[in-house]
Formats: structure tokens, C-alpha cells, sequence
């Protein structure tokens, strides 16, 4: 997926990049967060829910206390 040229042209208004040093550090923020949601997103697919909206759903996702 690319980028236009003008969209990155937004990005660094937006964000007053005005260095490699302001660029680095957005790329580091923007991948901490993409990263972060792909883990959410897969684990959400593996549960087969989404945090917190289990409901009545009946999974073999249970702690088993003997």
C-alpha cells in the first residue's frame, strides 16, 4: 500500500517534522501503535470474540482450577 506524495506531504505539516530525528521518532510511535493492534486484532481472531465481549459465548477459553 503506497503512499501519495501528498499525504506525506500532510504528515509532516501535521506533525512539524522538521528533521530525521522528527521522522524517526514518528515512525517509532506509528509502529509501536500498528503493531499493537495486529496483536489485539489476532488475538481476537483466535478467541473467536473481542476483548471483553465473550457474552453467552461458550469457549474452551477457561482457566482450570483443580
Amino acid at each position: 500500500m503506497a503512499i501519495a506524495k501528498e499525504q506525506i506531504r500532510q504528515i509532516i505539516t501535521q506533525n512539524d517534522l522538521t528533521n530525521v530525528q522528527d521522522v524517526y521518532s514518528l515512525l517509532k510511535e506509528s509502529f509501536k501503535d500498528i503493531l499493537q493492534e495486529v496483536l489485539v486484532a489476532e488475538m481476537d481472531a483466535s478467541l473467536g470474540y473481542e476483548k471483553n465481549q465473550k457474552g453467552d459465548l461458550e469457549t474452551t477459553n477457561a482457566i482450570l482450577v483443580s
